[in-house]
C-alpha cells in the first residue's frame, strides 16, 4: 500500500476506535494524518473509499485462494482474521449499507464456494434448481457473508458456534441438493415410464 494511502487508512482506523464512523470528517482524517485534502481527494472520492481499502488490504486479500488450503481450513482463517479485527467490522457495520460491504467480500468468498460445490456435486446433480450451479454458488455465498456479518455485530455469538453454525449450513446445502437431485430422477423415471406405455 502507498505510504499516503496507509497513512490516511490508518490515521481511520484509530479515528474509528474513538467515536462513530458518521462522525468522522475527512478534515478529521488529513489532520491525524499530517495530510492536505487535496491530496485526499487526490487518491480517494470520500471516507468509504479508504474503508474499502482498507477491507482489501486487511481482509480480502488475506482471504485470498490458495490452491493447498482446504475449505475448512480457509474458514479458519476467515474467523481468525475477522476475530482479530472485530470491533472495526463492527463499527463499519453499523454505520455502512451491509450490501457494499458485501460487496467488498464477495469475489473472495464466491472462490471459496465454486470449489467446494465443485466439490460436493455434480452439474447433473444441481440440474433440478433452474439456475443450475451458479444460483446454489450464489445462495452459499450470500448465506456465508451474512453469517459473518451477523457474528461480527452480534456481542453475544461466539467465534466456534458461528463457525459451526457456518459448517451446517452448508452440509443441510449439500444434503437438499442431493435430494432435489433424487426427486429429479424420480420424476424423470416417471416421465419415461409414461412415454412407454402412452406409445
Amino acid at each position: 500500500m502507498p505510504d499516503t494511502k496507509r497513512k490516511m487508512a490508518q490515521a481511520l482506523r484509530e479515528l474509528m476506535a474513538e467515536k462513530p464512523l458518521k462522525r468522522i470528517t475527512i478534515q478529521d482524517i488529513v489532520e491525524r494524518s499530517h495530510m492536505t485534502r487535496q491530496s485526499f481527494y487526490y487518491h480517494f472520492q470520500d471516507i468509504y473509499e479508504v474503508l474499502e481499502l482498507i477491507c482489501q488490504y486487511e481482509l480480502v486479500d488475506q482471504i485470498a485462494y490458495r490452491e493447498e488450503e482446504s475449505f475448512a481450513h480457509w474458514m479458519e482463517r476467515l474467523m481468525e482474521i475477522v476475530e482479530s479485527n472485530k470491533w472495526f467490522y463492527r463499527k463499519m457495520l453499523q454505520d455502512m449499507d451491509w450490501d457494499r460491504v458485501s460487496g467488498y467480500l464477495k469475489p473472495a468468498v464466491e472462490v471459496q464456494i465454486r470449489r467446494l460445490v465443485a466439490g460436493m456435486l455434480t452439474e447433473q446433480e444441481t440440474r433440478c434448481l433452474s439456475g443450475g450451479r451458479e444460483l446454489l454458488v450464489d445462495f452459499l455465498t450470500v448465506s456465508v457473508i451474512q453469517y459473518i456479518f451477523r457474528y461480527i455485530t452480534s456481542r453475544t455469538v461466539q467465534k466456534e458456534q458461528n463457525a459451526a453454525s457456518l459448517k451446517e449450513l452448508l452440509q443441510i446445502c449439500s444434503l437438499l441438493c442431493a435430494k432435489c437431485s433424487s426427486s429429479s430422477e424420480n420424476i424423470d423415471e416417471i416421465y419415461i415410464k409414461n412415454r412407454i406405455k402412452t406409445a
